[in-house]
């Protein structure tokens, strides 16, 4: 059972907050967008449609975790509560994941028959969840721009929604166990696909626990990124290198 230290120190989030910070983000990030893009669009031209399209989502992203991050000031605190907890803890969360990867892998292989071998599980997570396939024979500009999104910013991103503000408001609600796997449930359906929604649901529960027992998203965001990596590298396997 969790009744860490870190409940009495949570400042949980009101639903009208959550509503107001969720939709002001949403919609900076489409003026942000859109204006992103006719002003990239006409400076690069179609023949930069790839980069461009790059650009505006990490601007996207960006704008996201900014406007996030100012509404829920300071931001080492409940709920964001981006900080360090520890070299100990971090080293523990990394392997964590490790051990989480491994645990995917084998549920995968144990349901073979449902999703296929983990080789063609492999293969489609990877062209889902990553750049590897996406980006084949594009130009190195669009590769840099989407390895710093899709490892950095998009953690970033998630664990400080999901993580951070999200489960604080669900925790507000519900037990913390039941907080934290109807976050990891919303996060899956957030991916929307079949295959993929096992390895995120899971993931998300380990990093949901992760972040309530060290009270910060700093570890959940290094176990992202480092999984976003992964997957990145082993799409590179697949598909081939850039």
């Amino acid at each position: 059972m969790i009744t860490s230290t870190q409940d009495k120190l949570e400042q949980f989030v009101g639903g009208k907050k959550l509503l107001r910070a969720f939709g002001g983000s949403m919609l900076a990030a489409a003026v942000v967008g859109t204006v992103g893009y006719f002003v990239f669009h006409s400076l690069l031209g179609n023949a930069w449609g790839t980069t461009v399209a790059q650009i505006v989502t990490l601007q996207v992203y960006m704008v996201l975790v900014i406007t996030l991050c100012v509404q829920f000031h300071p931001i080492t605190e409940p709920p964001i509560a981006l900080r360090p907890s520890g070299t100990q803890q971090l080293i523990a969360s990394v392997g964590i994941w490790i051990a989480t990867v491994a645990a995917i892998i084998l549920f995968y292989f144990c349901l073979g028959s449902m999703f296929g071998s983990v080789p063609e599980v492999a293969k489609q997570i990877t062209a889902f969840a990553s750049d590897a396939k996406r980006l084949q024979g594009e130009p190195t500009p669009a590769w840099i721009i989407a390895i710093v999104r899709g490892c950095l910013i998009v953690p970033i991103f998630e664990e400080v929604f999901f993580r951070g503000v999200l489960l604080s408001w669900l925790r507000s609600r519900l037990k913390v166990h039941v907080a934290i796997f109807a976050m990891a449930a919303l996060f899956a359906l957030m991916h929307g696909s079949w295959v993929v929604a096992p390895y995120v649901f899971i993931f998300a529960v380990v990093t949901g626990y992760v972040r309530v027992r060290t009270g910060s998203t700093f570890n959940t965001i290094v176990m992202h990124s480092l999984n976003n990596l992964m997957l990145l590298y082993v799409g590179l396997r697949i598909f081939g290198g850039h």
